[in-house]
């Protein structure tokens, strides 16, 4: 099905969610892993790596998010230390402060979060409905229907960036004596990644941007 969903711009709709769904089905321990990880997958990492830098990106969060029983709780806590403490908060805090909102208290209160770990799952999500409690708790101080709104991320065009004002710097990163002096990428593969995103041949938004912001940490640390 790979030809059907292939992407060639930078879209998180319907496709790219089925495409991820589907590359994320391994069948193993992995596919959780698969499913949250937004730039390369373990797969992935071995095709842009040197064989002396194969490495699990994600084997320090593993350690701590231990499977046992597939709950939504264990899940939940997976998101906590990734994707909570890692990119939303700060997300969220910028765009509320500017406006003088509080919006961490009371969702983040410790209590709360201990309290709603031992809830049957059917009141978190229920059918298709997922925050099932927090939508009841609340919904007569809404309009009707507004609470099934269809939710809406903090989504930049950070594809088109990467051809357009940052085209000249990411192309910069993949020239073949930087790369070879550095010993860590596989030149043919990760300039192949690079080239196909930036010519509009399949869109590779999250991992060229990840390996971008690689690039950029690195020449102003250690290309001296």
């Amino acid at each position: 099905m790979k030809r059907f969903l292939d992407l060639k711009q930078d879209s998180r709709g319907f496709k790219f969610k089925l495409s991820k769904f589907l590359k994320a089905v391994d069948y193993s321990d992995e596919y959780y892993s698969n499913i949250i990880t937004l730039g390369f997958s373990h797969i992935d990492l071995h095709s842009i790596f040197l064989p002396s830098y194969q490495s699990d990106g994600l084997r320090y969060f593993k350690s701590k998010c231990i499977i046992k029983d597939n709950s939504i709780a264990e899940y939940r806590s997976i998101d906590k230390i990734i994707s909570l403490e890692g990119a939303m908060l700060v997300k969220v805090d910028r765009t509320s402060m500017l406006s003088s909102l509080e919006c961490r208290a009371p969702f983040l209160n410790k209590e709360l979060w201990d309290f709603a770990n031992q809830l049957p799952e059917n009141y978190l999500i229920n059918g298709w409905e997922k925050k099932h409690i927090l939508r009841e708790a609340f919904k007569k101080y809404f309009p009707k229907g507004f609470l099934d709104k269809k939710k809406k991320g903090f989504e930049v065009p950070v594809g088109d960036w990467l051809r357009s004002g940052l085209r000249t710097e990411v192309l910069r990163y993949i020239e073949i004596n930087f790369i070879q002096s550095q010993g860590i990428f596989n030149f043919k593969n990760v300039s192949n990644l690079v080239h196909r995103h930036i010519e509009q041949i399949e869109d590779n938004t999250f991992k060229v941007w990840t390996f971008f912001c690689f690039q950029k940490w690195y020449k102003s640390y250690f290309d001296n």
